[in-house]
């Protein structure tokens, strides 16, 4: 089978689209056919700040996923995600970033060597510039990644971004649910459950299970940003640490705000809210994801609430002339060009079927 046959079998699986912001078997297939993997990682990626949300695999590695991720939320490093979110292509490969001495890579000796990990391919799933999902593909014994099967995955990427994004946004448009009491989460200095709020063990299911343990990989993930300081500089006091944000849809298709803050005090505790997002939620993650600016953004959850321009310009102290300015640079950023098309914008992605572009010439398989 040739490599534009395969091309066209991953096209087609991105076309019948996702019932979630997985990779079904069958999409899995179809890439290894186009570019032979041994073990793939792949999961949500948070649009606002690029740092990976969820954690899936082909593989029991649970440990060394939970390791990866440690590694890329603090550790500086050739391919990481926010990296390849913002350079052309979206996709990057291990042995090619460090010219053939992977060792040069704090994650391939510390994480992916121990296992056996000979290369690493990667990818950010990237609409119109917003990254929504990430990619690994990996070889453990059949030698490096080429340039050619980097190129592969460059022009697969697009589809499998839309099918991805389409599958994540109509999920839910973030109804404000009739119960929004936020749930409590502390995790102890290994990340493990310390305690929680009646109400944190019904949302807790709603998360994507643990792989290393009864803690959800995403409260794991959140801990670890928590503990990272905004400035890490020597001097920098461990209580001036942040807060860290993320939504992610619940296993119900509900969406889901969760926020963790280290917790002062003689133990290293993390405590994470959790609760049911709103629309509003869902609108001001979508719109940061377009890089609006904070009054940008104010003017646009306005415009979402139907609320006039002279009604914005009162709320916002400023002139309803200021108010147009915003909206202009909010329609030139979101690619819209009226009110109406920004709600439809964030709230109902495409789902028409894509046409497949003209393929470039690449050497069969």
């Amino acid at each position: 089978m040739t490599a534009r046959t395969q091309f066209a079998r991953v096209v087609d699986c991105c076309a019948r689209g996702l019932d979630r912001p997985e990779l079904s078997q069958d999409l899995l297939q179809a890439i290894d056919a186009l570019v032979p993997f041994q073990m793939a990682c792949w999961g949500l990626l948070d649009p606002a700040t690029l740092w990976p949300v969820t954690n899936f695999s082909t593989s029991s590695q649970s440990a060394a996923a939970l390791r990866a991720w440690e590694y890329e939320l603090t550790v500086p490093d050739v391919t990481k995600i926010a990296e390849l979110a913002r350079t052309a292509g979206h996709v990057g490969v291990l042995s090619h970033a460090t010219d053939g001495h992977l060792d040069r890579s704090t994650r391939y000796r510390m994480v992916l060597e121990p296992i056996g990990v000979a290369d690493e391919l990667r990818a950010v799933l990237s609409v119109d510039g917003i990254g929504w999902g990430w990619l690994a593909l990996f070889r453990f014994s059949t030698g490096t990644f080429t340039g050619a099967e980097a190129t592969r995955i460059e022009e697969v990427v697009p589809h499998l971004a839309r099918a991805w994004r389409t599958a994540l946004l109509a999920a839910n448009s973030g109804a404000t649910p009739a119960d929004a009491t936020p749930a409590v989460v502390v995790l102890d200095e290994a990340n493990q459950l310390e305690a929680l709020t009646s109400d944190g063990r019904d949302l807790l299911t709603q998360l994507p299970p643990g792989r290393a343990g009864p803690t959800p990989d995403v409260l794991t993930a959140l801990a670890i940003s928590a503990r990272v300081p905004t400035n890490p500089a020597p001097q920098t006091p461990k209580q001036d640490w942040s807060t860290t944000r993320t939504m992610l849809p619940g296993a119900d298709g509900s969406w889901l705000l969760l926020a963790a803050a280290r917790l002062s005090g003689p133990r290293d505790l993390v405590a994470i809210t959790i609760r049911r997002a709103g629309r509003s939620d869902v609108g001001e993650l979508l719109l940061r994801a377009y890089r609006l600016t904070n009054r940008e953004t104010q003017v646009a959850l306005a415009v979402l609430r139907n609320e006039t321009n002279q009604e914005i310009a009162l709320a916002l102290s400023i002139t309803a002339w200021t108010v147009q300015d915003h909206l202009k640079a909010i329609f030139a950023k979101t690619g819209v060009r009226a009110r109406r098309e920004l709600a439809i914008k964030l709230f109902r992605p495409p789902t028409t079927r894509p046409t497949p572009p003209a393929l470039t010439q690449r050497p069969s398989a």
